[in-house]
């Protein structure tokens, strides 16, 4: 059976860090864009030296009412997934943070945390045990054990329980220098660790989905091929 495995920890770093890059330029000019999942993810080179955050159809002023999703959403922050229609909360930075946070973990992993952030999902379950017990577990449970410490930290802060105290996106850039864990993703598949930024030269004219993107090279792995990517349209 084909283990999935996330982005090389370089790669992560450059999806990570030009998302939070724009997080923080649409915050502050007032907006939030509510909707930071892998398929608003523009991809357009194998190296992701060039990564772009699409799809400003929920974007809203700060403090706009923002309902409930309609349905169970892995990216949507606890707070959100605990409001009952007609209910709504006031839209806030904090969601796009949370959003952030699940974008790691799935660009580390090749896969999400959780299917809702809300009881009685086990993985959400396990994840806010961890995250409310004091004193905190020394190992964290699994899979949140497969990444080194500094990752967790920045994890912990964007997947904050509270909004309040969840951290910015620009947060992120504090930790690029770190080490996260993640030198397992360097070959195999899903990982591009052969490549050289040599080979991502050449950009296509339109980009394709971090979902999109990763399910293919995961299609390319099965037939024992080594790819860049295809650039297909969103």
């Amino acid at each position: 059976m084909l283990k999935e495995r996330g982005l090389p920890e370089l790669l992560v770093k450059r999806v990570m860090a030009q998302l939070a890059g724009a997080l923080d330029f649409l915050h502050g000019r007032g907006l939030v864009h509510a909707d930071v999942k892998p398929d608003n993810v523009l991809v357009f080179d194998p190296v992701c030296s060039r990564v772009a955050l699409g799809d400003l159809g929920l974007t809203r002023p700060e403090g706009s009412p923002t309902p409930a999703p309609p349905g169970p959403l892995p990216s949507a922050p606890p707070e959100l997934c605990l409001l009952l229609p007609p209910e709504t909360l006031p839209l806030r930075p904090a969601l796009d943070s949370w959003g952030l946070g699940v974008l790691l973990f799935c660009t580390a992993t090749a896969c999400f945390p959780w299917d809702v952030a809300l009881a009685p999902d086990p993985e959400f379950e396990t994840f806010a045990g961890w995250m409310t017990t004091r004193p905190q577990p020394p190992r964290p449970p699994s899979p949140w054990d497969q990444f080194a410490p500094p990752a967790l930290a920045l994890l912990q802060g964007l997947l904050d329980l509270d909004p309040d105290t969840r951290s910015p996106p620009l947060v992120v850039l504090d930790f690029l220098g770190d080490d996260w864990g993640l030198e397992r993703n360097r070959e195999g598949p899903g990982g591009l660790g052969g490549m050289s930024s040599e080979d991502g030269e050449e950009e296509e004219e339109e980009g394709a989905s971090l979902e999109e993107w990763t399910e293919e090279e995961e299609e390319e792995d099965k037939d024992g091929r080594r790819m860049g990517t295809d650039g297909g349209a969103p």
